[in-house]
């Protein structure tokens, strides 16, 4: 897939993330994956974990792979809080994920958790590929009632973008 087919695939794609979760607060462009995120922070712990739908390279000259995943970063500040991210991720995700559980890295350094959802992009059609990632996003709002029920879980985690003062909880409770 090259840039343009995949610029027309989020262009379908990205209404409907903003619709059922919210807005972008980053997009990331490497030699990896292509995809756009929605990160949050808890005071002073920066990243903590981040919803990601795009498409994924995985060791191949083109994409390979669409749809989404979730990072949960372990190191860094705030472990304890950190720990229960990647139990709560991990427990309610089980089923939403296609993948092996993996190690998240980042071009920081950063490690952690990674939950991945992906279809094979070769022999799909384009409306194949929305479909899977629509459902991937769908499989993702489904544990909204499950981060609302574990609000103390979620104190004070926000976008990692303005506004600031939107908790992923305020956002969840949008889909109860």
């Amino acid at each position: 897939m090259d840039r343009e087919e995949i610029r027309a695939l989020f262009q379908e794609v990205r209404p409907y993330f903003k619709e059922r979760i919210g807005l972008f607060t980053h997009k990331r462009v490497s030699s990896d994956w292509y995809f756009h995120a929605m990160g949050f922070v808890r005071e002073e712990m920066t990243y903590v974990f981040g919803f990601n739908l795009g498409f994924f390279r995985a060791n191949s000259d083109s994409y390979k792979y669409a749809g989404m995943s979730v990072t949960v970063r372990a190191d860094g500040l705030g472990r304890d809080w950190r720990r229960g991210y990647i139990d709560f991720f991990a427990a309610h995700l089980s089923d939403w994920a296609n993948r092996p559980f993996d190690r998240y890295t980042s071009e920081r350094e950063d490690e952690g958790l990674l939950i991945e959802r992906y279809i094979e992009v070769e022999g799909k059609s384009n409306a194949e590929i929305v479909a899977f990632m629509r459902t991937s996003i769908d499989g993702l709002v489904g544990i909204m009632p499950a981060i609302v029920e574990n609000a103390g879980v979620f104190k004070n985690v926000v976008r990692a973008e303005m506004p600031w003062d939107e908790t992923l909880v305020e956002i969840a409770s949008c889909h109860l």
